[in-house]
This record gives structure tokens, sequence and C-alpha cells, in this order.
């Protein structure tokens, strides 16, 4: 008898592993999409204003006595960086600027990015504004706001009477 092949189940398997799903590959790229415009934004307390030529990445730290942010500004010069804070709102702009020897240049491949930068961050009102101190070293600004001192919960030794 000859080799009639698999048996029909392993058609029905193969069939179903391997037949077109559009739906399914819809929904796969409408995930992946809105995960890569939310990834855009660096996290949900940091966004970039649209229009913007550069995002910088940030990170946000937070402890006991103070909220600290982290931006990474290579090239960056540090008079071209602005960090304002109003109403509860922490503002960190700037401007990166296409060397002039670069403007010429065809390139096959660019990933370094140029332009006018802003991110802005809710911090809450929290924040003892007269205490907020800027470092910028080796490409990387670092802000530290100190928590306001009314808004913290003090301990107290209670006596058992």
């Amino acid at each position: 008898m000859a080799d009639q092949g698999p048996p029909l189940w392993y058609w029905r398997a193969w069939a179903r592993q391997h037949a077109p799903r559009p739906l399914v590959d819809l929904r796969q790229e409408m995930t992946q999409m809105v995960e890569d415009y939310w990834r855009s934004f660096g996290s949900p307390t940091a966004r970039p204003l649209s229009g913007i030529g550069m995002s910088p990445q940030i990170d946000v730290a937070e402890d006991d006595d103070a909220v600290t942010i982290f931006i990474e500004l290579p090239g960056v010069p540090e008079d071209k960086i602005d960090v304002t804070f109003s109403g509860g709102i922490l503002s960190i702009s700037g401007e990166k600027e296409i060397p002039p020897e670069a403007k010429d240049q065809h390139y096959a491949l660019r990933e370094r990015e140029f332009g006018r930068f802003e991110r802005s961050m809710a911090i809450g009102p929290a924040v003892a504004g007269s205490g907020i101190k800027a470092t910028y070293r080796h490409g990387a600004l670092t802000v530290v706001l100190p928590k306001a001192t009314a808004g913290k919960p003090t301990a107290r030794r209670i006596p058992i009477r």
C-alpha cells in the first residue's frame, strides 16, 4: 500500500496554526502601536509636548525627604537648559543645536536627536519651592525638590497612663 501522507488530524492542526487570522493579526498590530505610543512618553508622569524635536529620558526617584529628577542631556550646553517650578509643575526645556559640520552631511543613518525639547511633570504642591536645587554634570541634569515640612507626618511618643 502506498504512503498517503500525514493523517487528517495533522492537516487540521496545521491549518489552525498557519491559516490567515486577520483579526488576530490586526489586534496584535494595534496593541503594539498603543504600547509604542505610551512608551514614547517615557513615564505616565513625565510627558513630552507634541511638536518638539527631542524627547530626553527622565528618571524620577522619591524618598521621605525629596523628589529627585534625573535627565540625560548629552551635548546640550548648560546655558541652553531652563528649569522652572510653578503650581506644582516642574518643566525642563532647552535646545540641542545641530553642529555646523553636520548640517551639510548626507547620512545613511542618524540616531542622534537635535532640536528643542520640553518635559513637564506634575510633582504636587507639597514641595518646598525655595529649596529646589539643580546640578548639571557630564551631560546629566539632576533636580532635587525637597518636600515641604508642613505636609510631613511627625512621630511622637504617647505616654501610657
